[in-house]
């Protein structure tokens, strides 16, 4: 279904809040950096940093689903809040398995019949970038409000420390993963605003006009790469190649320009250039540093005024 003009709200939204989550991600991100660049002087120490942060990280993700289970007691299994039954969100004649993780959750029985079940946040945390990017982006499988926040407080919080460690890994699929969390968590806020669910019989029912979460999921993805890459026209291609829908196509710009300005009111570097910037890399800006600007060729340059020939040879060159 094409999404409503009600949407243009939703994209105003994530795309200020993903402009400013970019640029905050910059920020604190470069004052990291900038940490680790003074302490960590030998290669040992930037291997040891990124063993201990590997050990943190998936630390924090395994607790994260532990305490829910510690803390729901039997509700954990029986509830249908954390485990759920596996592939039961399939499409009729389809034959395709969801990528689940089942973790701490026991098989179930329903009308005599026995059903493997998963662990809703632990298929979250744990499964591959590709597969969770899928899930968010997927109206196939329900993704609780509160597993989205976890998952959102937890990549974002780690992504500001761990980008720039001494690993062959980059910021891209990250912040599709952050966004789309942002997505889901402003998904069930925005149908509760435009299309609040009816009561029918004393039961409430959906309303047909409600905008699905893998919506808000490609918007929010596109704002928070807007906002930390600083991307414009090639980010809209890449995400409406993506989506493969042109309904999505004035949603997407409209979020992604906003981002862009709300994130450039904070800092207007992408995160690219200042990690070249960090590392000391030269480069060659499209413009002059807003220090040198008022610099003319008499304050670079001495006499005598050195000159070569139209073709100079290499011993000329080098006297």
């Amino acid at each position: 279904m094409a999404p409503d003009m009600d949407c243009l709200f939703g994209a105003l939204v994530i795309g200020v809040v993903g402009g400013l989550l970019g640029a905050i991600f910059i920020r604190v991100n470069n004052n990291v950096n900038a940490i680790r660049k003074k302490i960590l002087k030998t290669k040992n120490l930037k291997i040891l940093e990124g063993l201990i942060l590997a050990v943190i990280t998936c630390t924090v993700m395994y607790m994260s689903v532990t305490i829910l289970y510690w803390v729901a007691g039997d509700s954990y299994q029986t509830s249908g809040r954390f485990c759920d039954i596996k592939n039961f969100t399939l499409p009729a004649g389809s034959t395709q398995e969801i990528q689940t993780r089942t973790f701490l959750c026991e098989p179930k029985v329903v009308d005599g019949k026995e059903y493997d079940q998963y662990d809703r946040l632990a298929t979250l945390m744990f499964e591959s970038q590709p597969n969770t990017i899928k899930a968010f982006m997927s109206n196939q499988r329900v993704l609780l409000f509160r597993n989205s926040i976890i998952f959102f407080v937890i990549w974002y919080s780690f992504t500001c420390i761990t980008s720039g460690t001494m690993t062959p890994a980059g910021i891209f699929l990250p912040c599709i993963l952050i966004g789309c969390a942002l997505g889901q968590v402003y998904a069930p806020l925005h149908n509760k605003m435009f299309h609040p669910d009816k009561i029918i019989d004393g039961k409430d029912v959906p309303d047909p006009r409600s905008i699905q979460n893998s919506f808000f999921s490609i918007l929010g993805a596109t704002a928070v790469l807007s906002g930390a890459t600083r991307m414009t026209f090639a980010l809209a291609v890449v995400m409406l190649e993506t989506t493969a829908s042109v309904d999505l196509f004035l949603p997407i710009i409209f979020t992604l320009f906003i981002s862009y300005g709300t994130g450039t009111i904070l800092i207007n570097k992408s995160v690219y250039l200042s990690a070249i910037r960090m590392k000391n890399i030269p480069l060659l800006g499209k413009s002059a540093p807003s220090l040198n600007r008022s610099l003319t060729a008499f304050n670079i340059m001495h006499s005598p005024v050195v000159t070569f020939p139209f073709i100079a040879k290499v011993d000329k060159v080098y006297e």
